[in-house]
């Protein structure tokens, strides 16, 4: 159990509250953000979401709850909050251009399983066991006494369910497990939860997994595995950003693949972002970190930019595969 005292105080001694993602939010980080906001709700508490771009479209159904959801905008004056909570966002880099806004409150919290080198608030939680921040949300909820709002114990279940790969990932533990019990007992089948997000495949979706299976490369004898999807392949499949979101966990499941890196188009022309998998031989965390990113042992991001990095990316590419080489030797 994490030290919750210092977190409490902060909920109960403030009235309102900016609750953020990482930008690119996937279901975990959404559904952290909406169950926890809900929570304050019934607490009393004023709460706005703040997140970087449109929530996915199988996603869209966590943020469309009785909850205060807004997409950033740089131009728009939002007012002041008591507090800001960052959840599932291991860097303050990954706050993306909200970085100020979180920054604006005279307390800030980070809740994230993420380990990382640089904590950035004011009070940080984090618990690498927990296999998503829904766990950690629920742990916090649950010292207020039983989760009965099904609401929020549906939106936990989205969390975990994606983060585990629907509890197939060796992230999964018997807490995860009992924690999923405890909602299937409250709300029921949760079965339509996987077919939403992961039965919904567009003929779009389709024709980019075709780029996709053309540009695969492989290297380290074959043991790690590199696709880049352009925003020209994204156009010419009719496809969207969000239809990337399985590729990385796709990758890993190719016979032979031990490490996985997927990497999708940035802000610019000139940014990349990186999505690093493994089987837990090599320690994508450890990795990430060294290239000034992070995330789990077997699931880790980058951000690449040439200002960054001083080299290209190509360079940089050389450099990651290398690392990754290194770690199996």
């Amino acid at each position: 159990m994490q030290e919750w005292n210092a977190v409490q105080n902060v909920i109960n001694n403030n009235e309102s509250f900016a609750l953020f993602t990482h930008f690119s939010a996937d279901g975990d980080a959404l559904s952290s953000a909406v169950a926890l906001a809900l929570f304050l709700k019934n607490q009393g508490k004023k709460t706005v979401i703040f997140i970087e771009e449109e929530p996915q479209k199988v996603l869209k159904y966590i943020t469309l709850q009785d909850v205060d959801v807004r997409v950033y905008n740089e131009g728009t004056e939002y007012g002041a909050f008591d507090a800001s909570i960052a959840v599932d966002t291991a860097t303050e880099e990954r706050l993306g251009k909200r970085q100020n806004l979180f920054r604006k409150a005279p307390v800030t919290v980070s809740i994230d399983h993420h380990l990382t080198k640089n904590p950035y608030a004011q009070l940080n939680i984090c618990d690498t066991t927990w296999s998503a921040t829904c766990e950690g949300i629920w742990e916090l909820m649950s010292l207020y006494g039983p989760v009965t709002d099904k609401n929020i114990a549906q939106t936990i279940f989205t969390g975990i369910m994606t983060d585990t790969g629907c509890f197939a990932y060796s992230n999964t533990t018997e807490n995860t497990h009992s924690i999923a019990a405890k909602i299937i007992a409250l709300c029921g089948d949760q079965s339509w939860q996987y077919r939403n997000i992961f039965e919904s495949v567009e003929k779009s979706e389709l024709a980019l997994r075709r780029i996709a299976y053309s540009k695969l490369e492989f290297y380290g004898n074959e043991t790690i595995c590199f696709l880049e999807i352009t925003k020209e392949d994204i156009e010419n499949s009719n496809a969207t950003m969000e239809q990337l979101e399985g590729f990385a966990a796709f990758l890993r499941t190719i016979s032979g693949v031990k490490t996985a890196i997927f990497v999708k188009p940035g802000d610019t022309p000139a940014v990349r972002r990186l999505s690093l998998r493994s089987d837990g031989d090599c320690n994508v965390s450890s990795v990430a970190a060294g290239f000034g990113g992070g995330g789990h042992k077997c699931a880790s991001g980058i951000t690449y930019t040439p200002e960054k990095f001083d080299i290209t990316f190509e360079e940089f590419k050389t450099k990651l595969i290398e690392e990754i080489v290194s770690w199996t030797e």
